[in-house]
């Protein structure tokens, strides 16, 4: 005489369950939709020095995922890679821009997340580039991207003796194999690094990526910005010496072109620069 209750009670406990579940999945997508909306990826489409679709099949580059991809919680869009030139490559014949300046980003971040590798190896501890934002208030910052600290040569050669990064902000975020770089037992890698901006209260116009003329060629996949995800503040440390190192090479200078008749400066002035070492110069714009 029971069974007929019974059974109303069963689809009651079921239909609430099943409410449950839907409530449930609806809180899941709600906080995936408010974590992929505390990161914006940059657009560098109209940036790229090389494409991605551009790489010819089996080399180095076809073995990253392009497209949209996560990488420790963080989406980034890999379309291309922006190289900045190092003097190891300019030797061997490749010469690469000295720097990309005026890339949108139009928004307000705690964080900068960035994900990027090099091209030849350098000295732990070396600044190889220079990331500075430009605000909308005028004021502008920079960060020192150091080899070894926040990034190594993305091709891991059998020979590499260190393969962590000191920077406890940084990681290596994906590793692959390609057809080019099998036969030297040479494996893929890209590192992602999280950088705190100082000035999260006001809004990126721009950013510039500018190298420092090292061995190293930096090379950047993409950069997101947003909030701080699994990175942690760290304190801050000295900047290292930007100017002058035991080479003598001088990666920063201020020009002032004057008139050499009245003394007085040159509007609009162009300035052709070219580097040169014991093997040559090279031009860079």
């Amino acid at each position: 005489m029971k069974t007929p209750h019974l059974t109303r009670n069963i689809g009651f406990a079921g239909f609430a369950f099943a409410l449950i579940i839907i409530a449930a999945n609806l809180a899941v997508c709600g906080a995936e939709s408010q974590a992929a909306n505390d990161f914006h990826p940059l657009d560098f489409s109209k940036f790229y020095n090389r494409r991605s679709d551009g790489f010819e099949a089996g080399t180095a580059w076809t073995a990253v995922p392009w497209g949209r991809q996560t990488f420790d919680g963080i989406p980034f869009q890999l379309g291309g890679i922006l190289d900045l030139t190092g003097m190891g490559a300019a030797r061997d014949g490749f010469v690469f821009p000295g720097g990309y300046s005026g890339i949108p980003v139009r928004r307000k971040a705690e964080w900068i997340h960035l994900l990027h590798g090099t091209g030849y190896d350098e000295s732990d501890g070396r600044a190889i580039a220079r990331i500075t934002l430009h605000y909308e208030n005028g004021e502008k910052r920079s960060f020192s991207i150091q080899y070894g600290v926040h990034v190594r040569n993305w091709w891991v050669m059998p020979t590499e003796k260190v393969a962590a990064v000191t920077d406890p902000n940084s990681r290596v975020a994906w590793t692959g194999t390609s057809r080019q770089t099998d036969p030297g037992g040479v494996t893929l890698r890209l590192f992602q690094t999280s950088l705190q901006n100082p000035l999260p209260d006001q809004l990126i116009e721009s950013v510039d990526f500018s190298s420092l003329f090292r061995r190293a060629t930096h090379v950047i996949v993409a950069m997101t910005v947003g909030t701080a995800g699994k990175a942690r503040p760290v304190p801050a440390s000295p900047s290292p010496d930007l100017t002058l190192d035991e080479t003598g090479l001088r990666a920063e200078s201020l020009l002032r072109i004057e008139d050499a008749a009245s003394g007085t400066p040159v509007a609009n002035a162009r300035v052709r620069l070219n580097v040169e070492d014991e093997k040559g110069s090279y031009f860079f714009g």
